[in-house]
C-alpha cells in the first residue's frame, strides 16, 4: 500500500564530491548500512541464527548475502537473504531479496519447521536544496508472510512509504516530488517467514528492485543577486519539466529573509537595473504568477506554477516560448525596503 504525506513537500539534495561543471543538486551521503537476519529451525528446537551488518565505503557499490540451513528428523527449514546497491552522483539502486521454506515429515507427530529472513538496508542522506526525485521499481512476493517495502523519511517524518501487498508478484512501485532541503532517510526491506508442520508445508519469497533518481534542475540562471539584510544573497531556481502539457513546473527562491513576503514574476527580455535594495534581471512587459506569500522560516519560497486555464502560466508558457523569471521580496532590514533573486531562463517545449 502506497502512503504518500503531502505536508513535506519536497526532497532536497545530497552532495558527494563536486565535480567540475557538474549539477549544483545531488546528495551527501552521511551513513549506508545492510542487515540480514535468517533463521532456520527445526521442531526439536535446534536454531541457526546468522546476522551480516555493513557500512559500505564512499562512492562505492556494496553487497552481501546470507544462508542458513538446518536439517532434523522433525523437520527442516532453510532461509537466505541478499543485498546489492550502488551510489551514484545523482542516483541509487537497490536490489534485496528473501528467501524462506520449511517442511515436515506427514505422518510425524509434532514435526515442524520455520525458517524467516529480514533483508534490510538504509540509506541516511542530506539535501542541500530543494530537488525534485523519482523512484521506480518493482516489488515481487509470494507465499505466506513474505513482503517487501520502500520507506522514505524526511525533516517532518515520513514523506512515503510502499509495503507492497503480500502474496503479489511484479507489483511496481512510483514515487516522483519535490523535497525540501534536510536529512533524509531511504530504507527498504525484503521479509520472509515459513512455517510448516506435519499437515502443511510452504515456501516463498520477497525482493524488490528499485532506482531512486535525482533529476537535473530546469532552466538556467543568469544576472546577479545582491546580498539582503541577513547577508545572504538569494537565488531562484526551478524543478520538474520545461514541457507545458505536463503541467508540472515547480519554482523555488532560496537565502531569502526569513518568513518575508514575495513573489515570482516574468518576462519576455533580460535587463539589469536597480529595484529596491536590488536588481531587476527582467525586461519587457512583466506578469505576476502569484500574489505576495511568506517565505518559510529557513528563507526558502516554493511555488507550483498553475497552469489551469485563463491563469497567466497558461496563457504565456507555451510551447516554443523562452520567459525570465525573478523572485521579489519583501527586506525590513534594508533601507530601501526590498530585494530580489537572480534571474532564471526557461524555454518552454
Amino acid at each position: 500500500m502506497t502512503r504518500f504525506i503531502p505536508s513535506v513537500l519536497v526532497l532536497s539534495a545530497c552532495f558527494l564530491v563536486p565535480e567540475a561543471g557538474a549539477t549544483q543538486f545531488g546528495y551527501l551521503t552521511q551513513d549506508r548500512s545492510l542487515v540480514i537476519n535468517v533463521l532456520a529451525n527445526d521442531a526439536g528446537g535446534n536454531p541457526l541464527t546468522d546476522g551480516n551488518t555493513i557500512v559500505a565505503p564512499d562512492f562505492c557499490a556494496f553487497q552481501a548475502m546470507d544462508t542458513v540451513s538446518i536439517t532434523a528428523a522433525l523437520g527442516s527449514a532453510s532461509a537466505s537473504g541478499s543485498h546489492s546497491s550502488s551510489l551514484l552522483p545523482d542516483r541509487m539502486s537497490f536490489a534485496a531479496s528473501a528467501n524462506a521454506s520449511a517442511s515436515a515429515p506427514s505422518l510425524v507427530s509434532g514435526a515442524g519447521a520455520q525458517g524467516g529472513v529480514i533483508s534490510n538496508f538504509a540509506v541516511t542522506f542530506e539535501l542541500l536544496s530543494p530537488t525534485f526525485c523519482s523512484l521506480n521499481g518493482q516489488f515481487t512476493s509470494s507465499g505466506t508472510g513474505s513482503s517487501p517495502g520502500i520507506f522514505l523519511n524526511g525533516p517532518g517524518g515520513l514523506v512515503w512509504a510502499d509495503d507492497g501487498p503480500p502474496d503479489s508478484s511484479q507489483v511496481p512501485t512510483q514515487f516522483s516530488g519535490i523535497l525540501v532541503p534536510g536529512i533524509y532517510t531511504l530504507s527498504a526491506t525484503a521479509f520472509g517467514s515459513e512455517a510448516a508442520n506435519k499437515f502443511s508445508q510452504f515456501g516463498g519469497n520477497s525482493s524488490l528492485d528499485f532506482e531512486f533518481v535525482a533529476v537535473d534542475p530546469v532552466g538556467s540562471n543568469g544576472c546577479v543577486s545582491t546580498p539582503n539584510s541577513t547577508g545572504t544573497a538569494a537565488t531562484i531556481g526551478a524543478l520538474g519539466s520545461a514541457m507545458s502539457s505536463e503541467q508540472t513546473l515547480t519554482l523555488f527562491a532560496e537565502g531569502l529573509v526569513p518568513s518575508t513576503f514575495g513573489l515570482f514574476f516574468f518576462g519576455p527580455n533580460q535587463a539589469n537595473q536597480p529595484l529596491g535594495g536590488g536588481i531587476l534581471c527582467v525586461g519587457g512587459s512583466l506578469t505576476r504568477l502569484h500574489r505576495a506569500e511568506p517565505a518559510s522560516t529557513s528563507g526558502l519560497f516554493l511555488h507550483s506554477v498553475d497552469f489551469s486555464p485563463g491563469t497567466p502560466a497558461d496563457q504565456l508558457l507555451q510551447a516554443g516560448s523562452t520567459w525570465v523569471f525573478q523572485f521579489w521580496y519583501r527586506d525590513s532590514g534594508d533601507p530601501l525596503g526590498s530585494n530580489t533573486s537572480d534571474s532564471l531562463a526557461i524555454s518552454f517545449q
